[in-house]
């Protein structure tokens, strides 16, 4: 007998069959009610005040190489602007910048964005398991690459975000579906 467990996120959803059944096999490989048997007695969903970035079509997440947590505020523009939200590394969590629920990785949560911006992350892979599937990936390293949002630019039904490096004056122009 197999049996197999997968995170949320992990593999993508499937249509649903109509008519599909399942097998369903009841099991006891011996246990017995003693007095270390484990009973559920009440299951308790906390609610979250932040965004789910499981849902997300465009995600910008930051890690250590962000600097510090006033420095997201850079990350949280460039979100708001792209329609986004904001996500991070597990080292940001346990520098108590951002919240676990923010987190991505192996340790956190899987996510399949449409565009993942990588600002500041190393890319280990316990984060890499956790985002390598996202249709675009954009990485950006801080100590190489400072960017600024120069201009919004809204044609009818195409909105573009137009950014500047400050360093050597390139331009990089990112077509989104909405813009502010």
């Amino acid at each position: 007998m197999w049996m197999a467990t997968v995170r949320p996120g992990v593999m993508q959803k499937i249509n649903p069959v109509k008519g599909a059944k399942a097998e369903v096999v009841e099991f006891n490989p011996g246990f017995e009610e003693n007095d270390c048997y484990t009973k559920i007695l009440e299951i308790v969903k906390a609610v979250s005040e932040v965004e789910d970035i499981q849902e997300a079509k465009i995600l910008v997440s930051g890690g250590r190489g962000v600097g510090s947590a006033e420095n997201f505020k850079i990350l949280e523009d460039l979100a708001k602007a792209l329609h986004g939200t904001v996500s991070c590394s597990r080292a940001v969590v346990d520098s108590g910048w951002k919240p676990k629920d923010l987190q991505v990785g192996q340790t956190g949560k899987t996510v399949r964005p449409k565009v993942y911006f990588a600002i500041g992350i190393s890319g280990a892979i316990q984060h890499v398991a956790g985002m390598e599937e996202s249709d675009f990936i954009i990485a950006m390293l801080f100590q190489y690459l400072r960017m600024m949002i120069i201009n919004i630019l809204r044609l009818p039904e195409q909105h573009y975000v137009i950014f500047r490096n400050a360093q050597e004056h390139k331009v990089l122009i990112i077509q989104t579906e909405s813009c502010l």
